[in-house]
């Protein structure tokens, strides 16, 4: 997906690794709305191009949700 080079609109920050033997994404999105775009229109298709399963279809991920009030970047 190239997400380093091509950012999706709305990302400001992401993260991936294992935290206590699971693998643990966090996302900063300017909004909901910009992080359910990239899901249906980036994240979704190359998931079904890899795996061919239809990932809407299958067991979805544990999305939990945080307001952000601030975020420095120095």
């Amino acid at each position: 997906m190239d997400v380093a080079n091509n950012p999706p609109d709305g990302m400001i920050f992401h993260w991936a690794g294992e935290v206590d033997g699971k693998w643990t994404i966090t996302d900063v999105w300017e909004s909901r709305s910009d992080y359910d775009r990239f899901r249906d229109e980036r994240l979704f298709p190359a998931i079904q191009q890899v795996s061919g399963m239809d990932p809407a279809a299958g067991p979805q991920p544990t999305v939990t949700e945080f307001a952000v009030h601030d975020f420095v970047k120095p």
